[in-house]
């Protein structure tokens, strides 16, 4: 068993809580710091207001608090599926657990993340296309060669989550692609796209949630996978 939780609880209190000060401000306060930095140089390089940066959109355009909302709820599954993975890539790391399991978990994180960063900031509809003049249909093209290649990579371990989920959710994306694509203006057109969206992100989320959850578990029951 680990000594080492036992001995910190011995050190004074102070001392505690100054190493995780330490910690926080050197992984959360100081990208943090940089990210404001680097908000104020932009703003000042590209002569626009800081609060272009700083404020919510809604409260800069002067919309009702509903609009977007579930591009919004969106964002935060796409957000709440990148955390539980890469905090369980992490868990399984400082407990040396399987390679493969924690590269899966990292690498469905990482994806995530750029997936939610995409969302939110419209990566593949404005700022690909519109500053460095790639496409949306490059910029699709690259994702659906993305999840091929995560698909035949990690497909064991897909196989031993719960892969239904995952062929649900690609259904869901592919509705809303498809409805995206013929873009015809009749009654219902974006409740389809943007519901089959959402319903997409939704299952991505509980199918990595689930298969977080049944990676931890087994290796909580199976010690043999630690350090392999």
């Amino acid at each position: 068993m680990d000594a080492t939780p036992c001995a910190d609880r011995s050190r004074p209190v102070w001392l505690r809580q100054r190493a995780a000060l330490r910690s926080a401000f050197l992984t959360s306060y100081l990208p943090a710091l940089c990210i404001l930095a680097v908000m104020t140089l932009a703003a000042t390089r590209a002569e626009v207001p800081i609060s272009d940066l700083t404020r919510d959109p809604l409260a800069l355009i002067d919309e009702p608090w509903y609009e977007g909302g579930l591009s919004s709820l969106g964002c935060l599954a796409w957000a709440a599926a990148a955390t539980i993975c890469l905090f369980s890539a992490g868990l399984i790391h400082a407990r040396g657990g399987a390679r493969e399991d924690r590269l899966f978990l990292l690498c469905s994180g990482l994806l995530t993340l750029w997936l939610c960063l995409d969302d939110l900031y419209m990566f593949h509809e404005r700022v690909l296309p519109g500053h460095l003049h790639i496409s949306e249909k490059v910029t699709y093209s690259a994702y659906m060669v993305a999840a091929v290649l995560y698909l035949i990579r990690f497909r064991p371990a897909i196989l031993r989550a719960d892969f239904t989920l995952i062929i649900l959710a690609f259904a869901c994306f592919a509705v809303s692609l498809v409805s995206d694509a013929t873009d015809y203006p009749v009654y219902g057109h974006y409740l389809v796209e943007d519901g089959f969206k959402f319903l997409g992100v939704v299952g991505w989320l509980t199918f990595l949630a689930r298969a977080s959850y049944q990676t931890l578990d087994r290796q909580q029951r199976s010690p043999s996978l630690v350090h392999q």
